[in-house]
């Protein structure tokens, strides 16, 4: 209804029957909306609202880690049997090491979901610290000279950004012991096969077969975006309705916090790159 004022209630939600041992999910109720005090010699009318008040209790995630941890301990060893098939069958129809695992097949999509729910816990741990202070301090890394903006320092954001994907580079690197085993056996797999598979570039793809999963399709796409992992609550983009009375009260907001958003979305867009590019290291084996 935009600006105007059509009425209030007053309601206390102890007055209602929520309580006892077994109180219902949901309550309903007639009440008449009545005019506010500053409408009192005016007469705007009745309406009577039919009103539903939900009250749900919601535990922290560490409560339901015990029954997390028994489905995906219940479904491990059928999954990685299953995997064994599928990257079997992957690895062997595979002619060109240069794009083993590197498209949206079957064998891929598994073992992608799969990463996200028995690597959850460890990729939290080895990303939340700094995912957290990039949206904290929003420093800028910008390093295309065509998008910098009035005043920023192109090698300063070059040492933002170097700053940034070694810390998170050395998180990912010292994490090995924190790896879940499940994960650490499915990657033993992927690199047995591989190297049998290709035995003249032993030497390369026995790290490009893992480092296309754990690079290209578990770190980057989370740091590109955290909140699809649960790394944040939120997306590094706002926005606002710039609309009546809401453009005027929160466009100064949007200037200001608006710009710093979209500098976090693009730091974790050149991070996720280079994280990227990272896991393509020695890709081209045959050239």
């Amino acid at each position: 209804m935009g600006d105007v004022f059509l009425g209030q209630i007053h309601l206390s939600l102890s007055s209602l029957s929520l309580t006892g041992p077994h109180p219902p999910r949901s309550y309903q109720a007639w009440y008449s909306l009545r005019p506010g005090s500053e409408y009192s010699p005016l007469k705007i009318g009745s309406m009577r609202l039919l009103l539903i008040y939900h009250e749900d209790y919601i535990l922290t995630s560490t409560t339901y880690q015990p029954l997390l941890n028994l489905l995906v301990n219940s479904i491990t060893e059928p999954f990685e049997e299953l995997a064994h098939r599928l990257i079997t069958v992957e690895v062997t129809s595979t002619s060109d090491p240069n794009t083993l695992f590197r498209g949206n097949s079957v064998a891929s999509k598994v073992i992608d979901e799969f990463m996200k729910v028995v690597g959850q816990t460890y990729l939290h741990r080895t990303l939340q610290p700094c995912i957290d202070e990039i949206f904290e301090v929003k420093r800028s890394c910008e390093i295309d000279q065509s998008k910098l903006s009035e005043g920023e320092n192109i090698d300063l954001n070059m040492t933002n950004l170097l700053f940034f994907v070694e810390k998170l580079m050395s998180a990912i690197t010292s994490s090995a012991r924190s790896c879940p085993s499940v994960m650490k056996r499915i990657f033993h797999l992927l690199r047995t096969l591989s190297v049998k598979q290709f035995p003249e570039f032993e030497d390369e793809v026995r790290f490009t077969s893992i480092s296309g999963f754990i690079f290209l399709r578990f770190f980057a796409p989370a740091i590109l975006n955290p909140k699809l992992f649960g790394l944040r609550p939120e997306n590094p983009v706002s926005t606002c309705t710039h609309r009546n009375k809401i453009h005027v009260l929160c466009s100064s907001w949007w200037n200001l916090e608006g710009k710093k958003n979209q500098t976090v979305s693009r730091t974790l867009l050149l991070i996720s790159k280079t994280i990227q590019n990272l896991g393509n290291v020695g890709a081209r084996v045959n050239k």
